[in-house]
């Protein structure tokens, strides 16, 4: 690789990548205060997604081009800078060409060469409609985690400017003042003080938009004292934590600052990136780390159960008082698929709606996308299976839902994260998001109609009006391919 950063040590070459990185998610942010056109939520969410997945690649070609340690840069270099931008738009280049190859080694594209073009054909540009609902219904679901302004009232006194860098107080008060204001975890805490901290700086004038101090660096023994002292948890097990979130920790073979955020810039001295932080999913990343270890896995294994356990509960909890009635549990009398994982029944409508319930850690990867799709196909085969036991055999499912033969029955799959691919969906079984079918019986009131709404799809967004699929061509040296992005145009509708 000719990029000049690869000369650099590791330590000195990761810091200015990961401060480009946290220069492409504050730079909007700052953009904005100084009265330029603000991103809608469908672009900060897109831009936070490319940026965390994207960094995986550079820092691993720095991790082993680079030597190790090296000094920690204190200052903006601009021929640096554009060497971490260059490296930072191959990096998404080759997300994309990865992204192409690892659905044709799955089966799911197959790869033709028309001269230097590599021509990409398969099941993932079918229908897009899921893809695109996943990704709108994310954004609906989850948006601002934590309240900035606030945090920004609690730092605002204690942040000090001096030429091209900040500072601002960490101690235990203003953690536990934050965590109370935000409700929010403890990383996140940390980042967001920092964040909000440089935006206050910025604004005071400092040089560089406190671009010096982009990244948090500190000590590891440091960063052990203050996490033993802000969470009181003991030493061993503070360390532990410490050791998996650290990139390239202990067994794992390909890192990503998404899975362990904190990089050892030296021996002695740990940084990461805030808003990389704040952007980062990390129950889903816990999760694949906890799969790289067999012992693990029969962990995670043993949490899905659970996780749909809570998701049935969940679902009672929210759609109390609606004047509907839940039941669950098996059908006696039916051999195959006697479960039933969450019924919905409203008497005054005489209708039921019957769900298989799904809830897994939402799928980033191709990989994930493949496996979790395979999960939704299994729930959709379930059922069907279901239904056609409920037309031979519908005195069973009657006695045991407490409703007469005239009830009318609807049936879908209900996901707590994504609805799965295009290529698995069955047009006699609709997919939803649980959190959207809570809104749309919320609103709604009625079950029936309800029901109607999912057999018609009406969930899912319209290419066009809630969303487009953008073209996109990426390069790598004097090769090429023709892919495609989903650009939201509004939130999920629950009408």
């Amino acid at each position: 690789m000719s990029n000049p950063l690869v000369a650099r040590s590791f330590g000195e070459a990761a810091w200015y990548f990961l401060a480009f990185c946290e220069d492409r998610l504050v730079a909007p942010t700052l953009k904005e205060a100084a009265g330029d056109r603000e991103l809608n939520p469908h672009e900060r969410t897109a831009l936070a997604d490319q940026v965390l997945n994207h960094a995986k690649w550079p820092l691993r070609w720095l991790r082993q081009s680079c030597p190790p340690g090296g000094r920690i840069p204190v200052a903006y270099d601009d021929d640096v800078y554009g060497a971490a931008w260059e490296l930072s738009k191959l990096a998404l280049d080759y997300l994309t060409f990865e992204t192409v190859f690892t659905y044709a080694s799955l089966g799911l594209a197959r790869l033709d060469l028309d001269q230097q073009k590599v021509v990409a054909t398969g099941p993932f540009r079918d229908d897009t409609r899921y893809e695109a609902y996943d990704r709108l219904a994310d954004l609906d679901e989850h948006g601002e985690e934590f309240d900035l302004s606030s945090i920004a009232e609690l730092v605002h006194e204690g942040v000090r400017v001096d030429g091209d860098r900040f500072s601002y107080p960490m101690n235990p008060r203003i953690v536990r003042d934050v965590l109370a204001a935000a409700e929010s975890k403890l990383a996140e805490v940390l980042a967001s003080i920092h964040h909000v901290s440089r935006l206050i700086a910025a604004g005071r004038g400092c040089i560089g938009m406190g671009y010096s101090n982009a990244l948090i660096v500190m000590g590891h023994d440091e960063l052990l004292r203050r996490l033993i002292r802000y969470t009181n948890l003991g030493e061993e097990r503070v360390r532990a934590i410490v050791n998996e979130m650290t990139y390239g920790w202990g067994a794992v073979t390909s890192p990503d600052p998404a899975l362990q955020p904190l990089v050892p810039l030296t021996d002695s001295k740990i940084a990461w990136a805030p808003t990389l932080l704040l952007t980062n999913a990390f129950e889903r990343n816990l999760v694949v780390l906890l799969n790289r270890s067999p012992d693990a896995r029969r962990a995670y294994a043993r949490l899905s159960t659970k996780k749909e356990d809570l998701l049935r509960t969940r679902l009672t909890q929210d759609l109390a008082g609606l004047g509907f009635r839940f039941w669950n549990g098996d059908i006696p009398g039916w051999t195959e698929a006697p479960d039933i994982d969450f019924a919905i029944i409203s008497d005054t409508e005489r209708s039921c709606l019957l769900l298989e319930l799904k809830s897994f850690i939402a799928p980033a990867e191709p990989r994930e996308i493949r496996d979790r799709s395979e999960e939704i196909a299994r729930g959709i085969a379930q059922i069907k299976a279901r239904r056609s036991l409920a037309e031979s055999r519908r005195d069973d499912l009657c006695r045991a839902l407490g409703v007469r033969p005239d009830y009318e029955f609807g049936w879908a799959v209900a996901s707590e994260t994504s609805v799965g691919a295009g290529w698995v969906q069955d047009e006699a079984v609709p997919v939803v998001r649980a959190s959207h079918l809570v809104q749309k019986l919320r609103d709604a009131r009625l079950l029936r109609a309800t029901c109607s709404w999912l057999a018609r799809r009406e969930h899912l967004p319209v290419e066009g009006q809630d969303y487009e699929t953008v073209p996109v061509t990426v390069r790598i040296g004097s090769w090429s391919l023709d892919w495609h992005a989903i650009r939201g145009l509004r939130e999920v509708r629950s009408g």
